[in-house]
């Protein structure tokens, strides 16, 4: 198992919070950032092998990232992050597929033991909450029938939807066949839209499974305010012991 981690992105709606500074390395404590607790949760369920997608400020993450001389990282530039979305980052990973992958936006802050029901998934999956929808400007998704049907940001789905952390199980085939998909996507110059919208005529075939949690620790860092409630959040889990 490898873990997939999209670090490319500018971040502007974090405004002058993230000029200087990549979103993964934004902090959350003094010494603490949020690609430092998605790295430990990945150590702490044994996934060492990384393949990074960097952008704003690449030298940084690659610096900061290559500390950890426990991690076996491969890293792969996006040079056009500021015009594109996640679905060219993701695509120029298409060659290292070649086991099964985590996959995790950079700006995702998580409780690690999330992981442990993700990783124990024998498919492909991906971490749902079990509340319903109320937010606009973070990916949900309709699930009717117990599969993610359809996956969106910024949409009204109708039906039975639900919040969901852009953290993913992909089995290698799956995640072959999404990368085929968005491989028509970029052919055809749509490079500014998520890499969930080639996902999506793919879900009637392909089984993706929601993982459920309730009331975890598990937000984007988008804005100034996630970034403030992120704080909060990380310290009453460090402070309640959850997080060591």
């Amino acid at each position: 198992m490898k873990a997939l981690i999209l670090a490319a992105g500018r971040g502007r709606r974090l405004g002058v919070c993230a000029t200087n500074t990549p979103k993964a390395l934004l902090r959350l404590t003094p010494d603490t950032t949020i690609l430092d607790l998605q790295l430990r949760a990945l150590r702490e369920h044994g996934v060492r092998q990384l393949v990074v997608v960097v952008g704003h400020h690449a030298d940084q993450v690659i610096h900061h990232v290559s500390a950890h001389r426990d991690l076996e990282a491969r890293f792969v530039v996006n040079p056009l992050y500021a015009t594109t979305n996640t679905i060219d980052s993701l695509y120029r990973c298409r060659d290292l597929v070649d086991d099964d992958m985590l996959l995790v936006h950079a700006d995702l802050v998580f409780d690690p033991a999330l992981l442990g029901p993700l990783l124990a998934h024998s498919g492909s999956a991906a971490l749902v909450s079990r509340h319903t929808s109320r937010r606009s400007k973070d990916f949900v998704a309709r699930i009717p029938d117990g599969r993610v049907r359809e996956i969106g940001v910024g949409l009204h789905i109708p039906g039975d939807h639900h919040d969901l952390a852009p953290l993913y199980r992909l089995t290698a085939a799956d995640l072959t066949r999404w990368m085929v998909a968005m491989g028509e996507f970029v052919g055809a110059g749509r490079v500014g839209c998520y890499a969930e919208d080639a996902l999506n005529p793919l879900l009637d075939a392909l089984s993706l499974h929601p993982v459920w949690f309730r009331d975890a620790m598990c937000l984007e860092v988008d804005t100034v305010h996630d970034l403030r409630r992120a704080r909060r959040q990380y310290a009453a889990h460090t402070r309640d012991g959850v997080l060591a």
